[in-house]
């Protein structure tokens, strides 16, 4: 009796502990994957362009302008980059129960989803004013700013130019990290109350070990993305490819961190957790692509007119003084000179 009675608790508690290990399974949808990737890279590249149209706001003394283009700038990588990459990202994820091939309605809390916006806004926002205090992005002239990171070498080092440039490049990165920092720490808040916004009866634990690798390669890829944005690029202002390479990091930092986080989360089954939350999967995902043509058409529409107006006011300095010359040749001197204004222009 004694020993019956010991084998049937023995086997309710191994019952409960069956019970208690049964997770959701996850999968991932490999055409949403590659979407994801491609909203990030798409807001890094239109945050690229308006790092280099803000420097030359700054640099010119146009100050509401150079304000304008660093909100762009934010708003593309934090709602971009980050937000809508996330929830791009979170339609590849297919949930099931065990031994079943019907997927789980996964919801998204309205509250939380919006919080998670602001909060990808606000640390990219800091973290992109913090990395334009480089001493090369804030530089009117690179070459006097290489020039005095010179003073006081030998005149052996000097002579060695690319070891001078090298160094200036890997130099005082200080600016550069700390705005990684604050920029990887978007992708976290964002990534992880969004977590939190999930609703489909789920009890999420975490491993705290992936969730600090998938924050270092944030923060690493942050940092080098920067390095490119606002130092080399500002070295090296027509360097195309580098564009794209900036862009590409950039995205890496928000995918790395994005897929890495979501190995740290396991999903067990839970009475009591959320569920029938207020927006669906598609509903997030349209608000995503919503929010991409909200920020990118603008942006660039705003880099257009700066452009032109730019253009504009130096053509009005420029053309009176061309009106004001005249070439004498022969008896037609007026004649020659608006052909020659012709030419010039």
């Amino acid at each position: 009796m004694v020993n019956h009675m010991g084998n049937s608790t023995a086997a309710e508690a191994a019952a409960a502990a069956v019970v208690e290990t049964i997770t959701y399974k996850v999968s991932w949808d490999f055409k949403f994957i590659i979407v994801s990737l491609a909203v990030s890279f798409l807001g890094a590249l239109v945050a690229v362009q308006l790092s280099e149209q803000r420097r030359r706001a700054v640099l010119q003394g146009k100050g509401y302008v150079a304000e304008v283009y660093l909100g762009l700038m934010s708003a593309a990588i934090g709602i971009v980059a980050i937000w809508a990459m996330h929830f791009t990202g979170m339609m590849a994820m297919q949930v099931k129960l065990p031994g079943s091939d019907e997927k789980v309605d996964v919801t998204y809390d309205l509250g939380w989803t919006v919080f998670s916006m602001f909060a990808a806004l606000v640390f990219v926002y800091v973290g992109l004013r913090i990395a334009m205090k480089d001493k090369f992005f804030s530089s009117l002239n690179t070459q006097a700013t290489l020039a005095a990171g010179m003073q006081g070498k030998s005149l052996a080092s000097m002579k060695q130019a690319s070891t001078v440039k090298m160094a200036a490049f890997v130099s005082d990165l200080h600016w550069l990290v700390l705005g990684g920092v604050f920029t990887a720490g978007g992708v976290g808040a964002m990534h992880f109350t969004g977590m939190v916004s999930q609703s489909f009866s789920q009890k999420t634990e975490w491993n705290y070990g992936i969730v600090v690798t998938a924050m270092i390669i944030a923060i690493v890829a942050a940092s080098a993305a920067f390095w490119i944005i606002f130092r080399f690029l500002a070295w090296k202002p027509n360097n195309d490819a580098f564009r794209i390479i900036a862009a590409i990091v950039m995205s890496v930092a928000v995918n790395g961190m994005h897929y890495t986080g979501m190995m740290a989360a396991t999903y067990t089954p839970a009475a009591d957790g959320p569920k029938d939350a207020q927006i669906t999967p598609v509903t997030a995902l349209v608000l995503a692509l919503v929010a991409l043509l909200l920020i990118v058409i603008p942006s660039y529409q705003f880099m257009i007119s700066d452009l032109r107006h730019t253009l504009d006011q130096t053509l009005t300095k420029i053309v009176p003084e061309l009106t004001e010359v005249t070439v004498s040749v022969g008896g037609g001197g007026k004649k020659s000179g608006a052909m020659n204004l012709a030419v010039m222009i």
